[in-house]
């Protein structure tokens, strides 16, 4: 019973002391617009242009190369069963000689 006693005695500062709490709410404001300087932006738009025009110039540069380098056709007497045996020859050959 004493014990009942001491909680109810001691129950109304810890809730009051609950209710000192201070209220944590965060506020933030919102991130300010970064302004850029016209000359900066006209630099950029004019840097962008440059970088379009190269890469358009080494696409061209590119499909003139593809289309005037043609494939080399293989020999038909050198397919892999051809140049296979004639490694296999010369390695025969070279065992038989020592």
């Amino acid at each position: 019973m004493a014990a009942l006693i001491a909680l109810v005695t001691l129950w109304p500062p810890v809730a009051r002391a609950q209710d000192q709490r201070p209220d944590l709410r965060l506020e933030r404001s919102p991130a300010p617009v970064p302004l850029v300087p016209p000359e900066v932006r006209k630099s950029t738009e004019k840097d962008v242009e440059q970088a379009r025009k190269e890469l358009k110039a080494q696409e061209r540069t590119d499909a003139i190369i593809r289309d005037n380098v043609k494939a080399v056709p293989s020999r038909p007497d050198l397919g892999p069963d051809v140049t296979g045996g004639i490694q296999s020859r010369a390695l025969r050959d070279t065992l038989r000689s020592r």
